[in-house]
């Protein structure tokens, strides 16, 4: 089976978010590992998942506003989280600052997305986000493929529900279950 990577799951604004809080979900123990009583990278992922569900909520934007601030200020204790993930295990390390990058993305992705500009923040974070991690995406993508294969058939449902094809259709295709296949062959027959 070929190595699932975000390319080929052509992901629009909203998912690009919602995975990028489950990478970041993912690495978030490290984080609490080195700093335990620092919860404000958990409250940006639960705030941009909240408005995610709901991004008519204005309440959920204003605090997805705070949470974006929290982040920021909570980027130095990251990069502590992030070396001490690199002494640990370097692929580990990569994919783990790679996802505190997309948390970041997702949380300032929300706080844009009251204004004309919503996603441009986002792209533009994760664009120096994903410069950096290209050096360390060799040693990432069985842990990538491992995250996304995890959580495939939610994506496969948001792209069914919203009617979207995938980048590579065969390796999304290899990847899923019999359930899902189902799902996507009802998504090419539509």
């Amino acid at each position: 089976m070929s190595l699932l990577s975000v390319k080929d799951l052509r992901l629009d604004k909203p998912l690009s978010a919602w995975v990028a809080c489950i990478f970041a979900r993912e690495v978030l123990p490290l984080f609490e590992k080195v700093y335990p009583k620092d919860k404000r990278p958990l409250k940006a992922i639960e705030t941009a998942e909240a408005w995610l569900r709901n991004p008519a909520n204005a309440e959920a934007a204003d605090a997805v506003y705070a949470a974006a601030d929290a982040v920021y200020a909570a980027s130095c204790a990251a990069e502590a989280a992030y070396a001490a993930a690199y002494s640990a295990e370097a692929a580990t390390c990569a994919a783990a600052y790679a996802a505190v990058c997309a948390a970041e993305a997702a949380a300032y992705a929300a706080e844009a997305a009251t204004c004309a500009a919503a996603y441009a923040a986002a792209e533009a974070a994760t664009a120096a986000c994903a410069a950096e991690a290209a050096v360390y995406a060799a040693a990432t993508s069985k842990y990538i493929h491992n995250i996304l294969y995890k959580n495939l058939s939610f994506i496969i449902d948001y792209k069914v529900k919203n009617d979207q094809g995938f980048g590579n259709i065969e390796a999304v295709f290899e990847a899923a279950s019999d359930a899902d296949k189902e799902k996507l062959l009802f998504l090419l027959k539509g």
